[in-house]
Formats: structure tokens, sequence, C-alpha cells
């Protein structure tokens, strides 16, 4: 009676080594957010992160109100949003067209599958956007960024490079993939008359780490999607916590609850996902057959962010070339030097709204001391 509205409560008994207990079974309603009877929303809702009991934020609130109503943000039609131009509408499709599988459905894309998909909403003669359509149209929501960044040590101190996203979903992912690409230069491996590129961290797993990010994150949450490259490891954080009633070990399962089922749908459309709850899967693998640890993945209070350990230069270039055929030790500083004052690079921070492919930034190879990677097959 002190929970409103009226949850559904089961109570049993059981037996267990001989002792009996009362069991409480409280079923996941659909009638959320369930608050303190007396209490108005927001103030009497509260959530549960791992042993921890605090009360919800507003965005957490206005989540929660989405989901007792069974929807997600990104299919929400914000008012005051101005209606959709015939140049996006005919930019979106063509990206759409562009990355999709030969043969399937979004390659014939038009305005009628873009309202048949939740994208847009005929209003008269205007067609509106839904959240998703802006996302992936106009980039316009105040937190759709993803940020970038290279440090020389092992802490969020000393910045190599930054770089700020903004723009498109596509372009984020874009963008942020090609950094990574930069920060983690490839090892070559010889195949025949063939040049092999060998990354320190499988791609496929941070392409995985970023789709992820960028697809599960709460656009509510007032925070950016990080991607960061540290002398130990690699780290995309991204804003939100876990979905309600999904737990880290559900997560780890492939169990996927989609917080942004539209957003989803399309990067699958588009072939950047598959859909079926195996991303986080397909990282453990990647990194189990390149020899890495398994990634540390981490509920925050306010954020989920996984980790990737980096090899050591020793153990990576006997991955490259092979168990005692690696090459004369080579120093890594210098060369990442000598790149740098060739290239004549920038400093400071740098912000792209509609990056080139490479953004111009030089190959940076290893930037600090070989000693800050001595630990990094540690957890």
């Amino acid at each position: 009676e002190s929970v409103a509205p009226r949850p559904s409560v089961f109570i049993g008994m059981q037996t267990l080594e001989g002792k009996t207990l009362v069991v409480v079974d409280v079923a996941a309603g659909s009638a959320a957010p369930y608050h303190l009877a007396g209490s108005d929303v927001p103030d009497g809702v509260f959530v549960r992160l791992g042993a921890t009991t605090r009360a919800a934020d507003r965005e957490e609130v206005r989540e929660l109100l989405l989901d007792g109503e069974n929807k997600t943000y990104d299919e929400i039609f914000e008012r005051g949003a101005e209606p959709a131009a015939r140049e996006e509408i005919d930019a979106l499709c063509e990206t759409i067209r562009s990355h999709a599988a030969a043969g399937g459905a979004a390659r014939q894309v038009g305005v009628a599958q873009l309202v048949g998909w939740g994208l847009l909403r005929r209003d008269g003669e205007a067609l509106l956007p839904s959240v998703a359509f802006r996302l992936f149209a106009r980039g316009d929501l105040r937190f759709s960024r993803t940020q970038c960044a290279l440090f020389k040590g092992a802490q969020k101190v000393d910045f190599l490079r930054r770089l700020e996203l903004e723009g498109t979903l596509v372009e984020q992912l874009q963008g942020a993939l090609a950094f990574v690409e930069q920060a983690l230069p490839p090892g070559a491996r010889i195949r025949g008359a063939r040049r092999e590129d060998v990354y320190e961290i499988p791609m496929e797993a941070v392409r995985e780490l970023v789709c992820n990010a960028l697809m599960h994150r709460s656009y509510l949450s007032p925070g950016f999607v990080q991607v960061a490259v540290y002398a130990d490891r690699f780290e995309v954080t991204s804003p939100g916590t876990l979905c309600r009633g999904v737990s880290r070990e559900d997560m780890l399962c492939g169990v996927s609850h989609l917080r942004n089922r539209i957003v989803a749908d399309l990067f699958r459309k588009m072939g950047f996902v598959e859909g079926w709850g195996s991303g986080l899967r397909r990282v453990f693998d990647s990194c189990r057959e390149a020899g890495l640890p398994p990634p540390r993945v981490e509920i925050l209070d306010s954020a989920v962010r996984v980790s990737v350990m980096r090899p050591s230069l020793t153990v990576f270039e006997e991955r490259v070339h092979g168990s005692g055929k690696a090459p004369p030790h080579r120093d890594w500083h210098a060369e990442a030097a000598a790149s740098a004052a060739a290239a004549g690079a920038a400093e400071g921070p740098l912000v792209a709204r509609e990056p080139p492919p490479r953004f111009g930034l030089i190959p940076w190879y290893r930037a600090f001391s070989t000693s800050g990677c001595s630990s990094s097959l540690t957890m």
C-alpha cells in the first residue's frame, strides 16, 4: 500500500536445505513509473543500481513514463521540431541505400518507407520528423555528440589529441572509427604477395562497441558518448544506465532491451549490427581470438563503460609476425615524434561537423613510453 500504482506481489513458501523460506516475488509491471504513495512523480521514484537505491533523476523518470506507454524516446515526435525538408529526406534515403545490403528492402527506401519505419509522420502536406529522423538526418539533439580522445598515459589527464564529433549518427560512427584507426595504427602481416593489417585491438570489437554505444545510449541523459584510447586500454562510455529489467549478467548473455527501437532497427537495416543481441558476445570472442583479456564491463551510476586492454609491444609484434619471428624492436616513441613533426600536427581540440574520411590526423603509433604498457594484461 505504500507504492502507487499498486504492484503485483506474489508470496509463497520454499524449502531450501531443510529450512522454510518466505519468497516474495514482485512482478515487473507495465504502469511505470511506480512511486511512493503520497509523493508525486518524480519525487517519489527510486531506481536500483546493483546494491544501491537512489532517487531517479528527471531524465530517468521521463524514460520510465515512456516505457510505461511502451514507447522509446526515438519514436517521439517532439513539439516545435521543424518539418522535414526534401533535401534532408533525400540525403537520409541515399545514406540508407549506400549502406544497405544488396537486394535488401532498405535499398528501395523512400518517403513511404520512412513513414512506415516511424521516422516521419504525415501532417497534411508536411512531414514531421521523429527523434530518430533527427538523429540520422540532422544531428541537432543537444546531447547527440561523440567525444574522442587519445591520452598519453593510463589516466584522463594528458591529451595527445581530442576530437568532438557532431552531425548524424552515421557521421559520428564513421568519424569515431577513423579516429581509433589513427590512434591504434596497424602492424603489417605479409601473406604471400599480400599485405594484411593487424590492429592491437580487433577493429570488429571497436566497431561493435561504438555501434552499441550510439544505439543503446540514453539521448535524454546529459552526456556524450566517449571513445578513449589510453596507454593501456581502449574504452567506450555510453550515457545512461541499463534499461529497466536488464542486469549486467543479462547484458553479457545477450539479453537486449532496446532503448532506441528505431535507431536499432535502422542500424540493422544498414548492416552495422545484426540485431540478435550478439554484439557484446562478438566483442568478447574477437578479443579472445586476438589473445586479449576479457573486456571489463562497468555499470556506473549514470553510464555503461566497456574497456579492452591493449597488449604490450612484444605481445603485439609476436601476434603480427608470429612467435619467435618478431623484427628488431622499433622505437615507437621516436617514430611518433618524427611523424608528428612531418605532419605539422596542430595542438588543441579539433571539432568536425562533416569530417573527412581520415581527418588529416597523423599516425600516432604510441606517443608515450613503452613502460606504460607493462601492466596491460592485468585487469
